[in-house]
């Protein structure tokens, strides 16, 4: 019961980042994505983000890469305005994306979270202690 009242408070919370009154219009052609010395931070000035500036051209392909808490999923979670940066700018063509609907921006995005996969081989690995010499009689004596 305690759970329940807690989503319901959750989903009754008001949203805190919203459209603007008289949004841009989203480009229709393909445009650059342009991190201008953004810095953000959950709490406080405990900064996840410190001046982070990169830029992206249409049709480019990037891989953001870093350790656990480096802010990979903070880049996303600012892209799509589910938080807002607290200094700096994204831009799409040139334009602040804090102008666009959130409609209008979250419609042209994907999000592709970074699940881990464990294949065939590494499942008969782990029991094995990763050491191919143990082979299958140590796998299938765990198993036992």
């Amino acid at each position: 019961m305690a759970a329940s009242e807690r989503v319901f408070k959750l989903l009754d919370t008001p949203a805190q980042i919203t459209s603007p009154e008289a949004p841009r219009p989203f480009p229709k052609d393909p445009a650059p994505v342009e991190f201008d010395h953004v810095w953000f931070a959950y709490k406080g000035e405990d900064w996840v983000l410190r001046d982070v500036s990169f830029r992206v051209a249409p049709g480019e392909t990037i891989a953001v890469v870093g350790h656990t808490g480096a802010g990979k999923t903070t880049l996303t979670n600012l892209l799509l305005r589910f938080y807002d940066v607290q200094r700096g700018a994204i831009r799409i063509g040139g334009v602040d994306i804090r102008s666009f609907a959130l409609e209008d921006l979250r419609h042209y995005f994907g999000i592709v979270l970074q699940d881990r996969i464990c294949s065939a081989e590494r499942w008969l690995q782990y029991p094995a202690g990763l050491r191919r010499d143990r082979g299958r009689r140590v796998v299938d004596a765990a198993a036992k």
